[in-house]
């Protein structure tokens, strides 16, 4: 199941970095081997994606002002694991 997450409102014109903490997801010493954020609509741009102790974060441009942009976030383990997260982020 895919857990929902919001995030404030962004402007369109602003470019700005995002991060989805999945450490309460993790168990003793699993880690993050793979992670990924794809823009599913408002017209926002990810540009960039990387882990950094237990988190995905990303840089995030550009929005249809008055949408909800929505962004899934998946992280997969050294366990084989998987974890998606649906960022509902408000374009302003």
């Amino acid at each position: 199941m895919t857990q929902t997450l919001a995030w404030s409102p962004k402007e369109a014109s602003e470019y700005l970095d995002y991060q989805v903490n999945f450490n309460n997801w993790l168990n003793d010493g699993e880690l993050i081997v793979s992670q990924d954020a794809v823009a599913v609509s408002g017209g926002v741009v990810v540009d960039r994606v990387q882990q950094s102790e237990g988190s995905v974060l990303m840089w995030i441009a550009e929005g249809t002002k008055g949408q909800l942009a929505h962004v899934l976030v998946t992280a997969e383990t050294n366990a084989g694991r998987r974890n998606a997260v649906d960022v509902v982020l408000p374009i302003i």
